[in-house]
């Protein structure tokens, strides 16, 4: 009879020592998906970055060539708060340690400041392009 205590006993361990690695391997898949998922959104908010640049640009070039007097508005919506700035005919907006920049066919002029869901002013006058924070 205490040799089947002591197999019961054994068992139990065995399957206490089972579950065990069974949860620390889950703990393991669990913190590799979890560093994954964080690696993907900063890829994706890096491609939103340098396609909100792109737009920017393409904008101002647009109106560069329809001359003085003219602006459209942009809609620009990223997923976390980047910095825009204009620095003579580059565009560059800044996100978690990288620069996404795009030259114009003329000069701008703009003040630095932060952007994520947010319209912009881009209009001509005289010779340069002005991008405006609307909202």
């Amino acid at each position: 009879m205490h040799t089947i205590d002591r197999l019961r006993g054994q068992l139990s361990l065995e399957l206490l020592l089972l579950f065990a690695i069974f949860l620390a391997a889950l703990a393991m898949l669990s913190a590799a998906a979890f560093n994954t998922n964080n690696s993907a959104k900063s890829t994706v908010n890096g491609l939103l970055a340098q396609k909100a640049v792109s737009d920017i640009a393409n904008v101002a070039n647009d109106i560069c060539v329809l001359g003085s007097g003219n602006k459209r508005q942009l809609h620009l919506s990223l997923a976390d708060a980047s910095l825009l700035s204009v620095s003579g005919q580059n565009i560059t907006i800044s996100y978690n340690n990288d620069a996404f920049s795009k030259a114009i066919s003329c000069g701008a002029s703009a003040t630095s400041f932060p952007v994520k869901d947010n319209v912009l002013s881009i209009e001509k006058n005289g010779s340069t392009v002005s991008i405006i924070l609307v909202s």
